[in-house]
């Protein structure tokens, strides 16, 4: 058996909280609450208003003081009401709202409102509906929409029950409950779009007719509809229609929904290849490619992303219209192998992380190869960091020569873009690790000048941005190769007010 509760003691502990900080909205609630299982209800109104006072944004505040309102010895039900009503507006899970919709309908039982108590209980089930649907958990969903609707059948409702019956791939209830929402609501954009994605889904030749009538009424009633003009494109493909199949992939391309976006450019390029239209059809794929390497890269799905930009290189060899890709192509190739060479580092595999970064060095080389002038600071730095993170972990000999290829790296970049404050700060560095690694060959005067050279281009870089701690960290460290003592506590001193845990 569960022991009992110390409410005495909680209500202790929440009075202590209190003391040490009157202002804790929080604690107040919490009291109440705690009050309110005791059936003090009146200390709970009173805990909780002043939770409000602290907090008139605390939706649970206002739970619990609607609660204490409907259950005083002398209940005030209209303020029960107003309490939910305020709660309703300042929250958005599910769960609870269906609570406070229940609530809300028991106190306007109670002063005879029996039809918006009626109304309100369907809100409570449409809410607890949602947030079934929300866990995956779509066929006890549809029992609650079916509750909802059964007191109250609203459009809303009906798409609702519409898109957890899609789930369950019972796709003509789906429509039937669509078309439901629409014949309440004819202006309902987002269930013609269902509806349309239902019937594109049962693909058949009558269903594709009724798909494209759907998605064509969700766009006039929405014109900025992505997805809808995605869906127009694929049906229109389908329908044999490849050049309106163009144009309405067009229009989801220019309207730049990240959810579709590389979808709509394959999709383009399907009815691009299929219109004969090959070397255009090559470039959407090729587009499409890197978009889904770039999100897999962000995701840190490396392995996905390198599948992707491997593609897009295949697609793109000799093909000049695809250049600029191929550039970021293998860029982005660079990066990856990079990132993945750190973390062999990391795990003391060191040969893995050679060869990664050779392999991102060969991919550097050709995005440099391609790459137009605007370009080429920002690929000659990311070619000079990763030689600077292979010398860091060779030999002393190699080291120092893939740092003196780091540094070519940083001098090429900064002769493209004089205002590149990352070229000054890695240049900096490996300037550094150069005369780290000079002073331990015993050539203390080539150290010094090199430390006094990581010295200009880590306040180069401060110059251009002051904000980052990284900057004064080099800096600090090179002051210190130095023996400038003073100079180096300041300026890690800096790093530390700019990233308290740098000077951890």
């Amino acid at each position: 058996t569960k022991p009992n509760p110390d409410y005495a003691g909680a209500v202790d502990y929440y009075t202590e909280a209190i003391k040490r900080n009157p202002k804790d909205a929080r604690a107040y609630n919490n009291r109440g609450n705690v009050k309110l299982n005791r059936n003090d209800y009146d200390g709970a109104f009173d805990d909780c208003t002043e939770a409000i006072k602290r907090n008139p944004k605390h939706a649970y505040a206002y739970l619990n003081r609607g609660i204490a309102q409907g259950k005083k010895p002398n209940p005030d039900y209209a303020g029960a009401i107003d309490d939910y009503t305020e709660a309703i507006g300042l929250n958005s899970d599910y769960t609870l709202l269906g609570q406070l919709y229940l609530n809300l309908g028991d106190m306007q039982k109670n002063l005879g409102q029996y039809e918006k108590a009626n109304l309100n209980l369907a809100k409570a089930y449409y809410c607890w509906g949602r947030a079934d649907a929300n866990s995956d958990n779509y066929q006890k969903a549809i029992r609650k929409f079916d509750k909802s609707i059964a007191l109250n059948p609203d459009d809303k409702t009906y798409y609702a029950r519409g898109n957890a019956k899609q789930k369950t791939s019972d796709y003509e209830g789906a429509i039937q409950d669509y078309t439901a929402a629409i014949s309440q609501n004819s202006d309902y954009a987002e269930a013609y779009y269902a509806r349309g994605d239902v019937r594109l889904l049962l693909r058949d030749d009558g269903d594709y007719q009724a798909a494209d009538a759907d998605f064509k009424t969700a766009i006039k009633l929405n014109l900025n509809y992505p997805e809808a003009y995605y869906k127009l494109g694929i049906t229109q493909h389908r329908l044999g229609e490849y050049q309106a199949a163009i144009n309405a992939l067009n229009q989801a391309i220019k309207l730049k929904n990240p959810a579709i976006y590389a979808e709509a450019y394959r999709a383009r390029a399907e009815a691009k290849e299929t219109s004969q239209k090959n070397i255009e059809a090559k470039v959407d794929s090729i587009i499409a490619h890197n978009h889904w390497g770039n999100e897999a890269y962000k995701s840190g799905d490396y392995e996905e992303a390198i599948e992707h930009f491997d593609k897009s290189l295949a697609l793109s060899k000799n093909l000049e219209r695809a250049k600029n890709f191929r550039v970021r192509a293998y860029n982005r190739l660079g990066n990856i192998k990079e990132k993945l060479g750190r973390l062999k580092a990391d795990l003391a595999d060191l040969e893995g992380a050679r060869n990664l970064y050779k392999e991102a060095i060969q991919d550097y080389d050709e995005a440099i190869k391609l790459a137009t002038k605007n370009d080429l600071a920002y690929y000659y730095t990311n070619r000079g960091v990763t030689k600077l993170l292979r010398g860091a972990i060779r030999d002393p000999n190699e080291a120092i020569e893939d740092y003196q290829a780091a540094l070519h790296d940083f001098n090429k970049a900064l002769e493209q873009r004089s205002n590149f404050n990352f070229s000054y700060h890695f240049r900096g560095s490996v300037r550094y690790l150069l005369g780290y690694a000079k002073a331990k060959h015993g050539h203390s005067k080539e150290a010094r000048k090199l430390y006094k050279s990581a010295i200009e281009d880590f306040k180069a870089a401060i110059k251009l941005d002051g904000g980052y701690a990284g900057h004064y960290g080099g800096l600090g460290l090179a002051n210190a190769a130095l023996g400038k003592a003073k100079a180096a506590i300041d300026a890690f001193e800096k790093a530390k007010q700019l990233e308290p845990e740098s000077g951890k």
